[in-house]
């Protein structure tokens, strides 16, 4: 079975418990504004430019059969990608000697994931850590993702999802008995506001997690602070009250926001408006929207304790 990914990352430690190797899948149903991971976001590979490792040999514009390919400004130059007209044929990274071109991601084969993942056993074994599952999202990818997850529970590895959880119940059942630990992402309880940041409805989302919450399985939700998006005394409030409501345990971390996707967004010749300025907030601030959840009756993780 094959399925696209954009990165595999390997010592990762914020992606659940122990030393993990984190999968990143490409493809995301929601399209979050403020996204993290713009590279996630299409199922396709598409082409992005690093402008530091050009060396203006213009082999590409050469090589480029549909024109989509154009030199802007002079000394710097800028390589241009028309995203319409390109058809990711690839033959513009095939002649880069550089590697000034490259696709964001690529087709794999299920055992080829496998192979590379387990060559970290000795370091899951040694810190109680495992392989996360994250994007994108893997609930757009639902049958790459269970082939790769039953054959790790099938070699002992601890397993995680991270996910919108935007998917239907179905999905979601055959998830639970492959995944060891849900990282829930849930950004913005009003459906209003949600569907204007992320272009779908909460109500999903919102029905899934509940479901989660009392399926038993071990559940972090993840609260992304995006500032004048989700970080708001209003948003975080409601958030915590329907956690409440739910009448089971409920874990929550806070994430601050990472300006570093600007870069990537750059990279990808993508103008992001939404994100220009933005600033990650201080430990102050997080702590006291934390103690307003924590209020609520729920437990707060956080790497602030």
């Amino acid at each position: 079975m094959k399925g696209t990914i954009f990165d595999i990352k390997r010592f990762a430690v914020h992606d659940g418990p122990g030393i993990r190797s984190t999968l990143f899948f490409k493809g995301c149903p929601l399209k979050c504004l403020w996204c993290h991971n713009p590279e996630g976001i299409g199922l396709c590979p598409a082409l992005w430019y690093f402008p530091t490792k050009c060396i203006g040999c213009r082999l590409c514009l050469e090589a480029c059969p549909e024109d989509s390919l154009s030199v802007q400004g002079e000394d710097p130059f800028y390589i241009a990608i028309d995203k319409k007209s390109c058809t990711s044929c690839g033959k513009c990274v095939q002649v880069c000697p550089t590697g000034a071109l490259e696709f964001d991601g690529k087709e794999i084969d299920h055992t080829e994931v496998i192979a590379e993942l387990l060559k970290d056993r000795s370091f899951f074994e040694e810190s109680k850590g495992g392989v996360t599952l994250s994007g994108g999202d893997p609930v757009l990818q639902p049958e790459f993702a269970f082939q790769i997850l039953g054959e790790l529970k099938a070699e002992g590895i601890h397993t995680v999802l991270e996910s919108a959880l935007f998917c239907s119940p179905e999905v979601l059942e055959q998830f639970i008995p492959l995944v060891d630990l849900f990282l829930a992402d849930f950004k913005v309880f009003s459906d209003e506001l949600h569907r204007k940041f992320t272009g779908v409805s909460n109500l999903t989302i919102i029905r899934n997690i509940t479901y989660l919450l009392h399926s038993g399985k071990e559940v972090l939700i993840r609260i992304p602070l995006i500032p004048l998006h989700t970080a708001t005394n209003e948003n975080l409030t409601a958030i915590a009250d329907f956690l409440k409501s739910t009448g089971v345990p409920v874990k929550c971390e806070l994430l601050n926001y990472n300006p570093l996707a600007v870069s990537k967004y750059r990279l990808l010749n993508i103008d992001n408006k939404a994100i220009e300025g933005l600033k990650p907030f201080s430990i102050e601030q997080i702590k006291t929207w934390e103690e307003i959840i924590a209020s609520r009756g729920i437990e707060i993780v956080s790497e602030n304790q």
